[in-house]
Parts: C-alpha cells; sequence; structure tokens
C-alpha cells in the first residue's frame, strides 16, 4: 500500500519519521529500537502510522502523533500522540489530534475512530473530549496488567 501524506497544522508539521521516538523508553536503547520497528513495520504493512511531531516555527521535535492499529483493539485505527512535558499545555496534542481525525475519516476513509488511554490519563481524556471522543469500552490489557479505556468517534 503507498504511504498517505500527513497534512500540516497551524503549529506543527507531521511526518512519516521514524528516527527519532519520543516518550516511555526514548532513553533506553533497546526501547527506541523497537519502538522504531514497530512504527515502520506498520507504515509498510498499513500505509499509514505514527508521525513526527515537531513545531513549524523551529523544526524542534516535540512528540508523535498518528494513527495505527493497538495491539489491544485491533479492528479500529487509533488516533494517539505523546506530547514532550516542556510542550504540553499549548493545545498541540488537540490541534494535531484534530488534523489526525480529519486524516482518518478523510484520507483513509475510517468508519470509526478510536483513542486509548487509561483512567488515570485525565490529560488525554480531555483531549479526547475535545476531539468529540466518547468512552465505548473498557478493556483488560493483560499485557501490561493494566486496563484500558478505549474511546471511540463514528464518521458523520
Amino acid at each position: 500500500m503507498a504511504r498517505r501524506g500527513s497534512p500540516d497544522t497551524r503549529s506543527l508539521e507531521r511526518r512519516s519519521r521514524c528516527d527519532a521516538p519520543h516518550g516511555p523508553g526514548a532513553d533506553d536503547a533497546g526501547g527506541v529500537r523497537a519502538a522504531l520497528e514497530r512504527y515502520r513495520r506498520h507504515w509498510e504493512e498499513h500505509g499509514f502510522g505514527v508521525w513526527a511531531a515537531e513545531l513549524l516555527a523551529t523544526g524542534e521535535l516535540v512528540g508523535r502523533i498518528g494513527l495505527s492499529y493497538h495491539r489491544a483493539w485491533p479492528d479500529d485505527p487509533e488516533l494517539g500522540w505523546l506530547i514532550d512535558p516542556a510542550h504540553t499545555g499549548l493545545g498541540l496534542a488537540t490541534e494535531g489530534g484534530a488534523a489526525g481525525v480529519q486524516y482518518g475519516f478523510g484520507t483513509l476513509g475510517a468508519g470509526r475512530l478510536v483513542s486509548i488511554c487509561t483512567e488515570e490519563n485525565v490529560e488525554s481524556r480531555r483531549v479526547m473530549a475535545k476531539l468529540d471522543f466518547t468512552l465505548h469500552q473498557e478493556v483488560p490489557f493483560e499485557e501490561l496488567g493494566i486496563t484500558l479505556w478505549v474511546h471511540a468517534r463514528d464518521s458523520k
């Protein structure tokens, strides 16, 4: 499947960049390699995936945003994000997430998107609410011994 581009937003440039993971494990070489391999493989298998989130003004890598299939919920593309704590609270997850919603429904033609977090992740749940995702189901994720909250939004 051919790669489908990633639109820019007002503050962020997003590209399918598989050389700079960000988030848990980013300071662990083994974790970085494993994440990069997952991102690369997803792009190859599905033609879409996680984008690097870079500030348009500076080119600084501030996180990742994008659509991919989650191991705990493989039926619908999941919209996910992770923004560097130094850049949270600026609306970047909401802005990038809104572009991801448009991309998922418009470019990919998905009938439903999901966004997944834990109950404790209040910040992501706020972003999900702003993007019109509602709690759909709680799913045990035995791999990590946690419960995931699957939020969903259907295409209109």
